[in-house]
C-alpha cells in the first residue's frame, strides 16, 4: 500500500502528457490546413504554366497588345527615277561659219547666260540678234524686224536656224579661235552713227556698215591692230564676247 501514492502520480503525469500531445497534433494539423488553403488560392489566381509560354495567349507576346511586337508596315517599293542625262550648257566662245547654202555667214558669241549673233552676206543682208543662252545647250536670240535665231549645242557644233527679213537659213558652226571671231564697232563718223559688223574666219572677212539705216559693204579690218578705216577715219573694232549690246 505504500506504492499507491507514487503510482497515482505516475499515472497522472502520463495522462497530462497524452493530453498535451493531442493538443499539439491538432495545432500542427490546423497549420498544415491553412498553408494548403493559401497555396490553393494563389494557384487559382495564376494562369496555367503552359499559358506563360504560349505566344498565342501570352499578352507579352500578343501583337495586339504589345507595340514592340506589332508587325511593321512595309512601305510599297517605289520605282526609282531613271537617271536622266544632264544637258550641258553651250560652252562660252565664238562660233563662226557659213550657212548650209554657203551664201550667207553667221557668227554667234556666247558668254554665260547671254549670246550675240550676227548674220551677214557682205552686200545686202545683215542683222544683229541677242538674247538668252540660259537654257541647257540652247540659244534663243531675237533682232529687229522679227529676226530670230534658235540653236542647240551638240557634238561640238552649234546647230540651228536663223530667220531675217522673211528668209530662213540652217547652219551648223564650230567654235573658233582668235583672230577668227565676230567683231563690232559702233561710233559716230562724220556726224553719222555708224555700226559695223565683221565675221572673220580663217582669213575670210564678211562685213557690212549701217550708216543711219543705210547698209553698205564694210572695209576690211587690220587684224594686227583691230582697226578699220571708215570715210577716212580710223575706227577701233572689238571682238564680241556675248555680253549684251550697249
Amino acid at each position: 500500500m505504500r506504492l499507491k501514492g507514487p503510482y497515482l502520480t505516475l499515472v497522472g503525469g502520463v495522462a497530462v502528457a497524452g493530453t498535451l500531445l493531442a493538443l499539439s497534433t491538432n495545432a500542427v494539423r490546423k497549420d498544415v490546413d491553412v498553408v494548403a488553403a493559401s497555396a490553393a488560392a494563389v494557384t487559382a489566381t495564376q494562369p496555367p504554366s503552359d499559358a506563360a509560354t504560349d505566344p498565342a495567349t501570352d499578352p507579352a507576346t500578343d501583337p495586339a497588345t504589345d507595340p514592340a511586337q506589332k508587325p511593321t508596315a512595309t512601305a510599297p517599293a517605289q520605282e526609282s527615277d531613271a537617271v536622266k542625262p544632264v544637258a550641258k550648257a553651250t560652252p562660252p566662245g565664238s562660233y563662226v561659219g557659213p550657212v548650209k547654202d554657203g551664201r550667207v555667214w553667221v557668227a554667234v558669241a556666247v558668254k554665260g547666260k547671254t549670246a550675240i549673233a550676227y548674220l551677214c552676206d557682205g552686200t545686202k543682208v545683215e542683222s544683229w540678234l541677242q538674247g538668252s543662252a540660259a537654257d541647257a545647250a540652247s540659244v534663243k536670240l531675237a533682232g529687229k524686224a522679227g529676226a530670230k535665231l534658235t540653236a542647240k549645242y551638240t557634238n561640238g557644233r552649234l546647230s540651228g536656224t536663223v530667220k531675217v527679213k522673211g528668209k530662213e537659213w540652217s547652219f551648223a558652226i564650230k567654235s573658233v579661235k582668235p583672230p577668227s571671231a565676230l567683231y563690232r564697232s559702233a561710233r559716230n563718223v562724220r556726224n553719222a552713227k555708224v555700226v559695223g559688223g565683221w565675221i572673220v574666219y580663217n582669213g575670210t572677212q564678211v562685213g557690212m556698215l549701217n550708216r543711219d539705216g543705210v547698209e553698205t559693204a564694210a572695209p576690211r579690218i587690220d587684224l594686227a591692230t583691230g582697226t578699220v578705216t571708215i570715210d577716212g577715219t580710223k575706227v577701233q573694232t572689238s571682238p564680241v564676247d556675248g555680253s549684251p549690246l550697249g
